[in-house]
């Protein structure tokens, strides 16, 4: 284990399960300390590294949620030095389905949440004279799913905002990238393979490497686009997705008879 992120502040949105849980352990495990924002606590990282977690309970859209975040990292640790936008909500439904209450709370909570740490976080960054941000967006923002209307729309909306952004700060020494995890492992997808096995098969055809995703191999690209390994690379999108985006899903013409 290397230490490549010791004397880093991070901050980690949604880190109590899933891919937020498992990047917040790797930044721990190498060496920063990570205020995590969420409505639930992350019991099992304080329990793991105890004070180098700093728990602050947050409604990622609301927007005083999120300045209080940042300002409780500024008082105890006078600087943000990566920040990671994992905090979502799922939004299924068609236009049929969906209210306007709920396409407001699938942006907010998504679009809505992004924009609103970037903005707080970004003036500290400037001051410090650089740091990394990486946005975590969603295969779904990057080519159609049938009834995914708020929810694709949200990540679609976060990888053109990640490239608007990068292109503002690049010379600001500040990168903000993003990551589009394709069908991983969470607790959310672990109960839908549990629960619908048909239909999970479905999803594993769609795969050419055969499985879902581990948090932790999604956890890995979000470090390394948060480390300095990553020191020229700004604007991009990076897919875990185990080659789903990269298949036409056309029919394989040397299967055809001769």
């Amino acid at each position: 284990m290397t230490t490549r992120f010791a004397g880093k502040t991070a901050i980690v949105t949604g880190a109590a399960s899933g891919i937020g849980e498992a990047t917040a352990r790797l930044f721990l495990q190498e060496g920063a300390v990570v205020v995590v924002a969420d409505l639930n606590s992350p019991d099992a990282l304080k329990k793991e590294f105890d004070d180098k977690v700093v728990f602050v309970r947050c409604d990622v859209g609301v927007e005083q949620d999120v300045k209080n975040v940042v300002k409780e990292t500024i008082t105890r640790f006078g600087k943000v030095d990566i920040l990671v936008n994992n905090a979502m909500m799922t939004g299924t439904g068609t236009l049929a389905d969906v209210d306007t209450a709920r396409w407001n709370r699938v942006m907010g909570t998504n679009i809505g949440a992004v924009f609103f740490f970037c903005s707080a976080v970004i003036p500290h960054m400037q001051k410090s004279g650089g740091g990394s941000i990486v946005n975590i967006g969603s295969i779904v923002g990057s080519v159609g799913q049938r009834g995914q209307v708020p929810y694709g729309t949200a990540k679609g909306a976060i990888i053109n905002f990640t490239r608007c952004v990068a292109l503002d700060h690049a010379r600001e020494k500040i990168r903000v990238n993003v990551v589009c995890p394709g069908v991983t492992m969470s607790p959310a997808f672990a109960d839908f393979a549990e629960h619908s096995p048909r239909a999970w098969s479905k999803y594993l055809a769609s795969i050419p490497m055969g499985r879902g995703g581990a948090p932790r191999e999604v956890a890995e690209a979000i470090a390394f686009l948060a480390s300095d390994a990553a020191s020229f690379v700004t604007g991009v999108e990076l897919r875990v997705d185990g080659g789903q985006l990269a298949n036409t899903h056309l029919p394989d013409w040397s299967d055809e008879p001769e």
